[in-house]
């Protein structure tokens, strides 16, 4: 349950794709930036995460072998940071979770 999360992991990866179009999926692989659909998510569940103590931002040391991946792990760094600034926790039952 979300109330009761003590931690975030958020990080990029990449597309796993078997067969047809179908069976693709992102990977939780740590080796690309953080997509901007995770960064809504991240948004939408801390404020229901009033236990929460830490998020931690994630990427492999050969996810920054290409030029321009410093900045972009930077750039994420700023935009996690900002989600986390800018939520502002719920209290009482609105922090438990959603059933509908």
């Amino acid at each position: 349950p979300l109330h009761r999360a003590r931690c975030i992991h958020v990080s990029g990866g990449s597309w796993w794709t078997h067969g047809p179009v179908a069976d693709r999926f992102r990977r939780d692989t740590h080796d690309d930036g953080v997509p901007d659909e995770v960064l809504a998510l991240l948004s939408r569940c801390l404020p229901r995460c009033p236990a929460l103590e830490v998020v931690v931002l994630e990427r492999i040391g050969e996810g920054l072998s290409e030029p321009g991946e410093a900045e972009r792990l930077r750039e994420d760094f700023h935009a996690v940071r900002a989600c986390v600034h800018a939520a502002e926790p719920t209290t009482g039952p609105t922090a438990e979770p959603d059933h509908g």
